[in-house]
């Protein structure tokens, strides 16, 4: 059941070919993302409503995951590529222990509610920041190979390696 729900996110982002400008795109599902989490916080004692925030943050987070990884993969070099790569799962999945530890502790403090509020507030807040940033906000600026294709030309990818031995 799970792999049929990823599945499906990855469907509602791959449907549209062609996010431009990524980085804008990124920050506007971050936002969106932050809303749905603050309203868990709001809105504790109607279960219903917190269940459908939560399926709504379900699926933003999906969708985040496929444009961030995507982007990750656009702009490194394709001989970094997996290490860009390992390096990117271990700080989205490497930390989370340390997340837990810290969430843990935090619920001795506050409320689940607070703590939903608190942390949609850090997302807004942080990409809404993020949004007054060039840079992020157009993710083709010169920090981007000049050829983005070449990046998925495997036969070029086969030939440089070729080339390289």
């Amino acid at each position: 059941m799970f792999r049929i729900w990823n599945a499906n996110r990855a469907f509602i982002i791959g449907f549209k070919k062609n996010f431009t400008p990524k980085g804008l795109t990124v920050m506007l599902i971050t936002i969106v993302l932050g809303i749905f989490w603050s309203f868990v916080g709001l809105v504790p004692e109607f279960l219903y409503l917190t269940a459908l925030f939560l399926f709504f943050s379900g699926i933003f987070v999906g969708m985040l995951n496929v444009v961030v990884i995507t982007l990750v993969q656009l702009y490194s070099p394709p001989e970094a590529t997996g290490r860009v790569m390992s390096l990117q799962i271990l700080g989205s999945t490497g930390i989370q222990p340390i997340t837990f530890l810290v969430v843990g502790w935090l619920l001795e403090i506050i409320s689940p509610t607070l703590l939903f509020l608190c942390s949609g507030i850090i997302l807004v807040t942080v990409a809404g920041i993020s949004l007054l940033f060039k840079d992020i906000r157009n993710t083709n600026s010169k920090i981007a190979p000049e050829n983005i294709e070449d990046n998925y030309n495997f036969d070029n990818r086969k030939e440089t390696r070729e080339n390289q031995r």
